[in-house]
């Protein structure tokens, strides 16, 4: 019992000197860098606070975002690709009654993911197998090929 006490206490003590992304600051949340120093858009990895993996790659051509969602049935995630963002929304509710008891749980996330550069939105593909979910989102041909043309004026 005790050792729950001290990992509350730490997790109270963290609140104040982690700040609001863990052991990561705010400029290498937005340079892409992980914990361990990697740089770029070859890997981002995150856990919400529920405790929800995610993961953001780039292929060769793809982006490939990959979320832990245990527990959910195909039909209860929604995925919306809107303005440059991949938003997953998913809820689950499940109701058990008996004669001498009626048990009720939920469960529910929401992520956003921003997707850098221009992607194909018509041939994005996403599956879910074993609570892990899998969206592949192609970038466009012109990007891969040569990249953003910029006009100088």
């Amino acid at each position: 019992m005790s050792q729950m006490f001290e990992q509350m206490d730490r997790m109270f003590e963290n609140m104040w000197t982690d700040g609001p992304f863990g052991d990561r600051d705010a400029t290498q949340m937005l340079e892409g860098r992980t914990t361990d120093g990697t740089d770029g858009m070859a890997r981002r990895d995150s856990m919400d606070r529920m405790g929800s993996a995610t993961n953001l790659y780039e292929d060769e051509d793809s982006f490939v975002f990959v979320m832990d969602l245990p527990g959910f049935e195909t039909d209860e995630i929604d995925l919306v690709f809107h303005d440059g963002h991949l938003e997953i929304a998913a809820a689950t509710e499940v109701s058990e009654e008996s004669e001498t008891s009626f048990v009720r749980h939920s469960r529910r996330t929401n992520e956003t993911v921003a997707i850098p550069g221009a992607v194909d939105v018509e041939a994005i593909e996403a599956s879910y197998q074993n609570g892990v979910l899998e969206v592949t989102i192609p970038i466009l041909e012109d990007e891969i090929e040569r990249g953003h043309e910029i006009d100088v004026r």
